[in-house]
């Protein structure tokens, strides 16, 4: 609820062969599909959380610096994404997905990161 969930979440089961569910976006943007794997971990901007496999578990986290907390755009409480599987997150806008390399950097307006992995 901290991160900007609800503290209820529906669970949809296939109760029949060629079932099909479809989410969207709850404002003009785009989804993006994570694949989990263990320990690897995604932190998330507030509210990014649209969907995931049942092995996936949604939790707080808050963000390590007060300054990044409080003029950091995403503030002090994010979510956090582990366990094993695929999730969905909504992102607010277009979405650009970027992979730096080892030791590279980019910089970025704060408010516009959707999501990063942990490390």
């Amino acid at each position: 609820m901290f991160s900007g969930e609800s503290i209820f979440m529906a669970t949809y089961t296939c109760a029949a062969p060629q079932s099909e569910i479809v989410f969207s976006s709850s404002f003009p943007g785009s989804i993006a599909a994570l694949e989990l794997t263990p320990g690897r971990e995604y932190i998330c901007q507030k509210s990014a959380f649209l969907c995931s496999q049942p092995t996936v578990t949604l939790s707080a986290t808050m963000t390590r610096s007060v300054f990044s907390g409080m003029f950091g755009g995403e503030g002090f409480v994010m979510q956090k994404l582990s366990g094993q599987g695929m999730a969905f997150l909504e992102i607010d806008g277009s979405l650009v997905e970027y992979n730096l390399a080892p030791g590279q950097v980019l910089k970025v307006d704060t408010g516009n990161v959707a999501c990063f992995e942990s490390t």
